[in-house]
């Protein structure tokens, strides 16, 4: 039987976890939830809805949260990892084909993209035109022609997981960007489904100064990407000189 694990990074998701949990599909086996010192009740929201949960007794960040999670969902030994926002900004409902394209079709990683809908699901505008600007020079440099890599709903293969040295990237919101960079360039196969995204009050999202801070993040890791870091972290810095980042350090990218 595949094993399929659900992770959620929280933060102040008190009123979303719940119809976010409930609007999955039922292709999961566990759903882990890791509360990032939040403000609210998602804690206690989230044990009772029978999540394993987990806790930061401070702030992280986005990426510190996902390494907390993917840590513990490694100790399953998964065949899927599904990471979703607990926003409810995200339609699951194709979960079931994004699993199919990693079992069946040998992908690696499928990205759950939001271009389609976006602009009528009231995403702000200028959110919008980042997000496309963005992906059109990372799709330059990776050689890619992909709709969005600024996705908050991804499937993994487990195997991929747990070869990343996830651990060595940054703990702020660029995470998901130094993952994608990764994952291509060690040659991983990655695809894409259409999904239906919301946008209400109540929905997270990152706001603009620190959306123009993780921009400009994305881009030192295209730098990065060109001259060869994600290709080997272990080797790079027997083969550089350069220090590897700190994977403890809240604002880890090199200029």
């Amino acid at each position: 039987m595949v094993k399929v694990i659900v992770v959620m990074p929280a933060y102040n998701a008190a009123k979303t976890l719940e119809p976010t949990i409930k609007g999955l599909p039922s292709v999961y086996e566990k759903i882990i939830v890791c509360d990032d010192a939040s403000r609210d009740e998602t804690v206690r929201v989230s044990r009772s809805l029978n999540c394993v949960t987990l806790t930061h007794s401070s702030n992280r960040g986005y990426g510190a949260n996902q390494k907390t999670l993917y840590n513990e969902a490694l100790k399953y030994n998964p065949d899927i990892v599904i990471m979703v926002h607990p926003d409810n900004q995200y339609e699951t409902s194709r979960l079931a084909d994004m699993i199919d394209l990693i079992l069946d079709k040998k992908m690696n990683l499928v990205l759950g993209v939001r271009t389609k809908t976006a602009l009528k699901n009231h995403m702000p505008l200028w959110k919008f035109m980042s997000n496309r600007g963005l992906t059109r020079i990372q799709n330059l440099v990776f050689k890619r022609s992909l709709l969005e890599y600024h996705t908050g709903l991804r499937v993994y293969d487990g195997k991929m997981i747990k070869a990343m040295p996830y651990k060595k990237f940054s703990n702020n919101f660029c995470f998901d960007s130094e993952v994608l960079a990764w994952v291509i360039a060690n040659g991983y196969r990655i695809s894409e489904v259409d999904a239906q995204c919301f946008y209400t009050s109540e929905s997270s999202s990152i706001k603009f100064f620190p959306s123009v801070k993780y921009g400009l993040d994305t881009l030192r890791i295209l730098k990065r990407f060109r001259n060869g870091y994600y290709t080997n972290l272990a080797d790079y810095k027997n083969k550089t000189g350069k220090k590897l980042i700190p994977a403890d350090e809240q604002n880890s990218l090199e200029s």
